[in-house]
């Protein structure tokens, strides 16, 4: 089965024998020297092939999760009597205190990260979805 699965994946990734016309191409944007995907794509903003549509579906749910993950802990630490000023805190739960923020400021990145990648390669005209211009994430 493995075998079969493999050879099925080769043969997505072969090119074909004529060229894609240009308004059905894999609209994938190509990272550093990489050529252009060569396949047929489907679907609408993005218009990729198969292979690309899974990877734009990994990178969507990759910061979505994280997304999700910084609105769980900035819901946590609005209400964590540590981290409010004047707290007396002894070294532990400072300790404590400071990792959760910490953990928080991961998240952040992680989703930004991921939403930037998810841009570079897949946003073409940064007109749709939440790269609109003038819009902001908040949590």
């Amino acid at each position: 089965m493995a075998v079969q699965n493999e050879a099925r994946r080769g043969q997505r990734r072969r090119a074909p024998d004529a060229p894609v016309p240009p308004e059905i191409a894999c609209q994938v944007i190509p990272i550093g020297d990489e050529a252009p995907c060569p396949r047929r794509g489907t679907g609408e903003n993005p218009r990729v092939c198969e292979d690309h549509r899974l990877d734009h579906q990994r990178l969507y749910f990759a910061y979505k999760h994280a997304s999700a993950k910084a609105k769980q802990l900035c819901a946590q630490l609005a209400v964590d009597p540590d981290l409010r000023r004047g707290a007396s805190l002894s070294e532990e739960r400072l300790r404590r205190a400071i990792e959760r923020r910490e953990e928080y400021e991961r998240a952040i990145d992680a989703e930004l990260g991921g939403r930037e990648m998810h841009r570079q390669r897949f946003n073409l005209d940064g007109e749709h979805g939440c790269m609109k211009p003038g819009r902001r994430w908040t949590h």
